[in-house]
């Protein structure tokens, strides 16, 4: 991940370098400046944050607490490699432009969770599916018990 990090701030650096005819920081650059903050803190908080099994409260998932730590996972490092697509946003573009960064961002949100969600998808079907075939397994014996 050091290496990626490294090719795209020397790849912001020679394209800033090259156009710097076409630098336009505004007001608006905050926006960019913002949400590369954001997605740095809510990066770490997706990495530090381990869900146990058996104190799941916030909502209903169908995931298990280990699908659900390596799906955040999945979502933090996604959200840090989009980092470096938000700096052309600060240098570059209209402010008009830099407003539409929030997609960017949305995209790193969301990418990480779908992309481990879409390479995990037959395996939690299957836990699902065995899972549904105890509990109707589980349902015949206590038939059976009364």
């Amino acid at each position: 991940m050091l290496t990626y990090f490294c090719i795209t701030v020397v790849a912001n650096i020679v394209a800033a370098l090259i156009f710097y005819k076409s630098i336009n920081i505004s007001a608006m650059s905050i926006v960019p400046l913002f949400l590369i903050t954001l997605m740095i803190f809510q990066a770490h908080v997706f990495k530090n944050e381990k869900i146990e099994n058996g104190f799941r409260t916030m909502h209903r998932s169908n995931l298990t607490a280990d699908e659900e730590n390596g799906m955040m996972e999945s979502g933090a490092n996604f959200l840090l490699r989009t980092v470096p697509f938000m700096i052309p946003f600060i240098l570059f573009f209209p402010s008009l432009i830099k407003a539409l960064s929030v997609l960017i961002y949305l995209f790193g949100l969301l990418g990480g969770l779908l992309i481990y969600r879409f390479k995990n998808k037959r395996k939690i079907h299957d836990r699902m599916d065995f899972e549904e075939k105890e509990r109707r397994e589980q349902e015949k014996k206590e038939e059976l018990g009364k």
